[in-house]
């Protein structure tokens, strides 16, 4: 198996898919093409990563500030559309107090939308396509058995990390999901199991789900509070109707973490 080979055929695979989701970005700033160069910087970021810890370059920075500031607008971006999406689903289309929260998200995303141009327009994909040939220096000196011992070492690393992370889960969810998603694309990377078994991978892909959907309550929660105590006074019929979906998008927040907490217990179980 060569392993070397499939991680830097993985990166470009993904240097692809960003430079097309760059390109349409250029032309219409859309929710698609905002999601899939986002999903493409962070396999990209985690890529990198795991060659990074092969080269025993555990100090390096990484990807350049300019691909993290791409990615983190991007995110600003994506979380207000999030938020559209379920303030509706909570609430519902008809309701008539959801008409100034709406047009306050949709004037916020506009402002947004106008930082992520500037960066769009700006970002030279070039410095990473160059790092495509470090890549290739950091697998090579490694034979296709010595990289699987490596890559199996670092994954186990970050399965004691999660562990870790797992005994304060509520407060530290977004760490445990930044380790399991390295974990399920360096895993998912090749075509054998490395440590994972499939049906331990399918239980990750639903931790994560899980966990994706509870940052996005958890964004939602922050923009209704922020338009709340910004934007109206308690005197008006909004700002008790705006209370009751924070309250009602936290109880979902917590139902989907006792829910992650319980599948990360049982996959935790098996190592």
């Amino acid at each position: 198996m060569l392993v070397h080979h499939s991680i830097v055929r993985h990166w470009q695979t993904e240097m692809r898919v960003l430079n097309k989701n760059l390109l349409m970005l250029k032309q219409q700033i859309t929710a698609d093409p905002v999601h899939d160069l986002r999903v493409s910087i962070k396999k990209i970021r985690s890529y990198f990563k795991l060659c990074l810890a092969l080269s025993g370059e555990h100090a390096a920075k990484g990807l350049s500030s300019r691909t993290g500031e791409l990615f983190s607008m991007l995110g600003n971006h994506r979380n207000i559309e999030i938020s559209r999406k379920l303030l509706l689903t909570i609430r519902g289309k008809e309701d008539e107090h959801l008409h100034s929260i709406l047009v306050y998200l949709q004037l916020l995303q506009e402002q947004v939308s106008e930082y992520c141009r500037k960066l769009i327009s700006e970002f030279d994909s070039g410095e990473l396509n160059e790092l495509t040939e470090k890549m290739q220096a950091m697998t090579g000196k490694f034979d296709s058995e010595q990289l699987s011992n490596e890559v199996r070492s670092i994954i186990k690393s970050h399965v004691e990390d999660v562990k870790h992370q797992h005994k304060h889960f509520k407060e530290r969810f977004h760490l445990v999901r930044k380790s399991l998603k390295n974990i399920y694309y360096w895993e998912t990377m090749f075509g054998s199991e490395i440590v994972f078994t499939k049906s331990q991978l399918n239980l990750v892909d639903k931790i994560l789900d899980h966990l994706g959907n509870i940052q996005d309550h958890q964004v939602t929660i922050r923009n209704l509070k922020n338009f709340r105590k910004t934007i109206l006074t308690k005197t008006v019929p909004e700002y008790e109707v705006i209370k009751a979906i924070e309250l009602k998008a936290k109880k979902k927040k917590d139902d989907l973490l006792d829910k992650a907490d319980k599948l990360t217990h049982e996959l935790l179980k098996k190592f």
